[in-house]
């Protein structure tokens, strides 16, 4: 009797691992489908998120500016 318990055993476990990658899968599909539904939605940005007013990064020389710090000094 105990040669017929492995062979049901094994089929179980099997049958087990597909229900759970089937359930999985649902999962998945419906968190992907909600998050979709999310982005969707226009998002509203506020003045601090967008690039400064003046276009510069602070970085490097400003334009028009005669501050005396990008003069090469080896002239």
């Amino acid at each position: 009797m105990p040669l017929i318990a492995w062979p049901i055993l094994w089929i179980l476990a099997m049958l087990a691992l597909i229900v759970a990658t089937i359930v999985a899968g649902a999962r998945e599909k419906k968190t992907r489908v909600k998050a979709a539904s999310q982005s969707m939605q226009p998002m509203q940005m506020g003045q601090e998120v967008g690039a400064p007013v003046d276009g510069g990064d602070g970085f490097g020389d400003s334009f028009g500016t005669t501050d005396g710090f990008g003069d090469d000094p080896f002239k």
